[in-house]
This record gives structure tokens, C-alpha cells and sequence, in this order.
């Protein structure tokens, strides 16, 4: 492994993202005895159910697919009040999740992943932000895997207008546009 500085542990994996699959992530490497990191461009934990707040939104799918089914304590400890949960729950249940797992401390927030190169001759990762994880200069991190949790449709929407996004993204190693 590379080290970030000489004062930093180097990293084994990296997730972009804190939504439900970014924090799920954090928790299955962290128990797997990896040093991992994760990068949120919000300012707090849930993805797609924190950046989207029109007025209306919710999930399409029972609030049993919305949950976490890996943890018997997660699931006896939280309760939904209503089958479809608007975003506001959802967004809830991610951030007790993330308490509940002490998830925070691995998170750098208001942190936007701008650059991921997988450079083939040194084998290793180039992950940079938009700011500093240490306020001095953009970062570059080394030798670890980079896993995104960052979904297809996590763009912010604040009006039902703005909900039906074309978005262009990677999917299996080529471009693809998605709907959301």
C-alpha cells in the first residue's frame, strides 16, 4: 500500500458515495479488517433520499426493500409508520443506520469525489476531491480499490419538474445514458 502523507494510514479501499449502497459498503470492509474511507459530497449520510427533497417524493417499493436486512438488531429497532415511507423516513432510517454503525467517522463529508483513474502500470488507484481532506490541496490517495455507492439517479431534484433526469454514466465498463 501507498500512503495519503506520511501522517495518514494508507487505505485499502475507498467509497464514494453515502447512500444505501455507500454505507453498506463502509460497514462490509470495515468488518472484513480493511482501513477503508468514503467521500460524500452532502453534508450528511442517505444518497438519493437526502439530495431529492420535492415535495411528494417517496419510495416506490414497500418499505420492506428499504431496509437492511443483514442486521437483526437494525431491523427490531426500527420501525416504519407506513408501507410506502416518503423521503423523509428513508433519509431517517439511513442516518440511524449510519449512528447505529458508527459509520460518520469514515465519511468525509461536503467532500466531492472529482477524479478516479485506475493508472494499469503502477496498479493502483488516483482519487482526487474537489477540496482538501486536510485543507491544503487537492488529494490524491494510492493503492487501494474504489468502490462507488453513488446509485444512477443520485442527482438533486427539488421540484417534480426536475424529477426525470437523463444522466450519462458507466455501467460494466461502458457509457451508457440512464433514465431516471
Amino acid at each position: 500500500n501507498t500512503s495519503v502523507s506520511a501522517s495518514q494510514t494508507p487505505l485499502d479501499a475507498v467509497v464514494i458515495g453515502a447512500g444505501f449502497a455507500g454505507l453498506y459498503a463502509l460497514h462490509r470492509l470495515r468488518e472484513m479488517g480493511l482501513n477503508v474511507q468514503g467521500f460524500e459530497a452532502g453534508s450528511g449520510v442517505a444518497g438519493t433520499w437526502y439530495w431529492n427533497r420535492y415535495p411528494g417524493a417517496r419510495t416506490d417499493s414497500a418499505s420492506e426493500v428499504y431496509q437492511y436486512w443483514f442486521s437483526d438488531a437494525l431491523l427490531k429497532d426500527w420501525n416504519w409508520s407506513e408501507r410506502f415511507p416518503a423521503q423523509a423516513e428513508t433519509e431517517r432510517y439511513l442516518n440511524f443506520v449510519a449512528d447505529r454503525l458508527d459509520l460518520r467517522p469514515m465519511i468525509r463529508f461536503n467532500n466531492r469525489v472529482t477524479h478516479a483513474h485506475w493508472d494499469a502500470a503502477a496498479n493502483l488507484w488516483d482519487v482526487r476531491t474537489a477540496r482538501a481532506c486536510l485543507g491544503r490541496h487537492p488529494n490524491s490517495l494510492g493503492d487501494y480499490s474504489v468502490t462507488e455507492g453513488v446509485g444512477k439517479c443520485h442527482v438533486e431534484r427539488k421540484s417534480m419538474a426536475d424529477a426525470h433526469t437523463t444522466l450519462l454514466g458507466w455501467n460494466d465498463g461502458h457509457r451508457e445514458r440512464f433514465e431516471c
